[in-house]
């Protein structure tokens, strides 16, 4: 029985083998350049003297009504990295949850969260004093080092709760 061999076997690296090689290098140097041209071009972290006040506002979503009595008014709250965040106002607005409900013809339909002892849920809104500065592009920066902006989430804490809170705004204290 003869052996069916193509005697075609090649050895070495060929033309596509090349151009793919040449793309992958030419991705990787292009990402490196793009990183270290965003770093050269970054606004300088603020100084403590840059600092600012400002009011955040926010919105929680669907938090059991016993974790909203843990929020305090007037206490600090920090970052999960620790940094410090800011210090509740007093404007704090708790509201039954929102939820929304497929009724039988397939529709959603808003409808509140019922009452649950305890675990009923709510809504809450409020706002938060914090330091900060605005870049040069206008974004602001928490401590001059977190970027953030309306519609990001962003946990916090206190003592006794850490709640993800989502941002609806961003005004500088007039003063």
């Amino acid at each position: 029985m003869k052996n069916s061999t193509n005697g075609n076997n090649k050895k070495g690296i060929g033309a596509l083998d090349a151009v793919i090689i040449i793309a992958l290098v030419a991705c990787i140097a292009a990402g490196v350049l793009a990183f270290l041209y965003s770093r050269s071009t970054a606004d300088p972290v603020a100084t403590e003297n840059d600092m600012e006040d400002y009011v955040i506002s926010f919105e929680i979503y669907g938090i059991r009504q016993s974790n909203a009595q843990m929020l305090k008014t007037g206490e600090k709250y920090y970052t999960s990295e620790s940094d410090e965040f800011g210090v509740m106002n007093e404007n704090l607005t708790i509201t039954p949850a929102v939820v929304y409900v497929q009724g039988e013809d397939g529709k959603c339909y808003k409808s509140y969260a019922p009452e649950n002892g305890d675990y009923t849920k709510v809504d809450i809104s409020g706002s938060m004093t914090v330091k900060g500065v605005r870049d040069s592009k206008g974004y602001f920066l928490l401590n001059g080092s977190t970027k953030l902006m309306p519609n990001k989430s962003i946990i916090v804490r206190n003592g006794t709760i850490a709640v993800n809170i989502n941002i609806t705004g961003i005004e500088k204290v007039s003063g």
